[in-house]
C-alpha cells in the first residue's frame, strides 16, 4: 500500500514524548527552510496534535521536502530511533514507486541515461542489460525495458532506483508524487465523483507533465 506523507508523518510524531514534540514543533516554527518554502506560523502549530502537524507540514512543504524537514528535525532534537523509523518507512513506501507509476514514468522521464549509468555503477544492471537497454532508440523505449528489468529486483534495488529517478528527473517525480497525495484526500473523491472527467482534466491544475 501506497501511503501519503501525513500518514508516515503520523505515525513518526506519535513515537514522541510530550516534551520531545513540543521541543519539535517550537523548532518548526522558525527552522531554515529553502528560499521558495516558508515557515509554519507558530500559531497554527501551537496546541496541534501529530495528526494536525502532519497535516501543516503536508501542506507546505509537501512530500520530498516535508520529509526531509522532518527528518532533519528530529535529528536536531536528539530522536534518532525515531528519525531512523521515520526513515526507514519512507525508504519502504518509495519501493514500489516504480511499479505504481511505471506508465507516466515511462512516458514522461526523458533523462534515461544517467540513471542508466548510476544503475550500471551499482552493480545492479549487468554489463548484457545495460548495452541491451542502451541500444534502444527512444527514451520511452528505455524506460519501458528498464521499468521491467526493475520489477524482477529486490528492494534494496528497486529503491536505488527511485533515487536515481528523483536525482536526474526531480521535477516529473515530484509531480507523481503530489499525485498520489492529492488522490488519497477525501476532497479528491468527491471532486472526482461530483465530476467524472477524464484523468487528464483532473490533474490539469497540476505543475509538470500532467498540465
Amino acid at each position: 500500500m501506497v501511503l501519503t506523507l501525513q500518514e508516515v508523518l503520523v505515525r513518526a510524531l506519535k513515537k514522541l514524548e510530550d516534551s520531545s514534540f513540543l521541543r519539535l514543533i517550537q523548532k518548526l516554527s522558525v527552522w531554515e527552510v529553502r528560499e521558495e518554502y516558508k515557515n509554519i506560523p507558530k500559531d497554527e502549530l501551537t496546541g496541534k496534535d501529530p495528526e494536525h502537524v502532519a497535516d501543516l507540514i503536508n501542506r507546505y512543504y509537501r512530500y520530498a521536502y516535508g520529509a526531509e524537514v522532518t527528518l532533519s528535525l528530529l535529528d536536531d532534537i536528539g530522536e534518532k530511533k525515531v528519525r531512523e523509523e521515520l526513515q526507514q518507512d519512507l525508504r519502504e513506501d518509495r519501493v514500489n514507486f516504480i511499479y505504481n507509476h511505471q506508465s507516466d514514468l515511462i512516458r514522461w522521464i526523458s533523462d534515461v541515461d544517467p540513471v542508466l549509468c548510476g544503475l550500471r555503477s551499482q552493480d545492479l544492471l549487468t554489463e548484457e542489460q545495460y548495452n541491451d537497454v542502451m541500444e534502444e532508440r527512444t527514451s520511452e523505449e528505455k524506460m519501458e525495458d528498464l521499468c521491467d528489468i526493475i520489477s524482477h529486483w529486490e528492494d534494496t534495488g528497486k529503491y536505488a532506483a527511485y533515487t536515481l529517478l528523483r536525482q536526474h528527473n526531480g521535477e516529473i517525480i515530484t509531480d507523481l508524487e503530489e499525485e498520489t497525495e492529492i488522490r488519497k484526500t477525501p476532497l479528491f473523491y468527491a471532486w472526482a465523483i461530483a465530476l467524472p472527467v477524464k484523468r487528464n482534466h483532473l490533474f490539469s491544475c497540476l505543475p509538470g507533465p500532467f498540465s
